[in-house]
């Protein structure tokens, strides 16, 4: 008698799971049919036609987008709501610097949150895209090309006479805007790169998800 034979395989950015069958030689007995899912899933259940529709449904590419987006933009919903309850207790006004460097505290990990929620719920993989290795490197090398790039702006404005210096702020003048375009350029790259160019590059190639997601 032969024994079934289970296949395990090794997918851990996968969305996909892996369809196998087991089958035994037993008298009078098939084995049933079972999905074999990537090592980061546990449990193996047997397929059924609701289950087979219903994995389907949300491997489609349309489905992911429109839950991603409900998902990370609940997500934010929550954390301003939070931040505006927190920020009342604290007599922090908008504008302030307090409010900004607070509204980087709460919404950052409420969208990150959101975006972790979707992709281990409805996709069933890692979130490697926002993993921690190699995350400062790639941070430094950001911030240098993005200051020698304004940089350059601006030396081309001084050189034809647009830029004069009139005066120097304290540096804590610059700590509302900074955290306004750090938490905005970081939402912005959970919509517009995490959910929208990846998951329609899933749909319809590079291409066409770099024109709609730019």
């Amino acid at each position: 008698r032969t024994l079934p034979v289970l296949l395990l395989i090794q997918t851990p950015c996968s969305s996909d799971a892996i369809a196998a069958y087991c089958s035994a030689t037993l008298v009078g007995y098939r084995a049933p049919r079972y999905r074999i899912y990537s090592s980061s899933m546990t449990e193996m259940t047997p397929t059924t036609p609701f289950r087979r529709v219903l994995r389907s449904v949300l491997r489609f590419p349309l489905t992911r987008l429109v839950l991603a987006l409900v998902c990370v933009a609940a997500g934010a919903m929550v954390g301003s709501i939070v931040l505006d309850g927190v920020a009342t207790e604290l007599s922090l006004d908008r504008g302030s610097a307090g409010r900004g460097a607070l509204s980087m505290v709460v919404l950052i990990p409420a969208v990150s949150l959101a975006y972790w929620a979707y992709v281990r719920v409805i996709e069933r993989r890692p979130l490697c895209e926002l993993s921690w290795r190699g995350a400062f490197g790639e941070l430094g090398v950001g911030v240098l090309i993005g200051a020698g790039l304004f940089s350059a702006v601006i030396l081309a404005i001084a050189v034809f006479g647009g830029y004069h210096v009139l005066g120097v702020n304290p540096l804590i003048a610059m700590l509302p805007i900074f955290t306004v375009s750090v938490l905005s350029g970081y939402v912005e790259e959970i919509f517009a790169r995490g959910i929208i160019f990846r998951i329609v590059e899933d749909g319809v190639g590079t291409w066409a998800a770099l024109v709609i997601s730019a």
